[in-house]
């Protein structure tokens, strides 16, 4: 993206000397009762797209300066929090020799035993409801 804004810049510079080339002759000019004579015809183009950049460049320096300072500090807790990772992971693994000298090697898990579903030969009986009385 940086390449791009210099090749955008590049153009403008360009554009800028060939006009400048091409426009070199005096002209008057007059602003609000305030006249300035024999100023190059180059230099109205130029000067102001100078003050342009110019103030665009100081207009966006207040939120450069935030975004650096807010990256320097979020770089230094990142830098904190790694630390504090390596050392927590420093402190597990201590922790667990210490488990493995205490209680020995691990032993692998017994095979649990296989045993068959026990599955019913014939429907358990129900009995029919239907022929019986109710009084009996």
């Amino acid at each position: 993206m940086a390449w791009f804004w210099v090749l955008v810049g590049a153009v403008l510079v360009a554009l800028l000397w060939t006009f400048g080339a091409q426009n070199s002759r005096p002209v008057d000019l007059s602003y609000f009762g305030w006249f300035v004579n024999g100023v190059p015809l180059w230099a109205v183009a130029v000067v102001p797209a100078v003050l342009g950049l110019l103030i665009g460049f100081l207009v966006t320096l207040p939120g450069r300066l935030r975004g650096m300072v807010a990256h320097r500090r979020l770089r230094g807790q990142l830098q904190e929090r790694e630390r504090t990772i390596g050392q927590l992971q420093g402190e597990v693994q201590a922790r667990t020799d210490d488990l493995k000298r205490i209680t020995g090697p691990a032993l692998p898990a017994a095979p649990l035993p296989e045993a068959d579903p026990v599955l019913p030969d014939a429907p358990p009986e129900v009995p029919d409801v239907s022929t019986r009385s109710r009084l009996a």
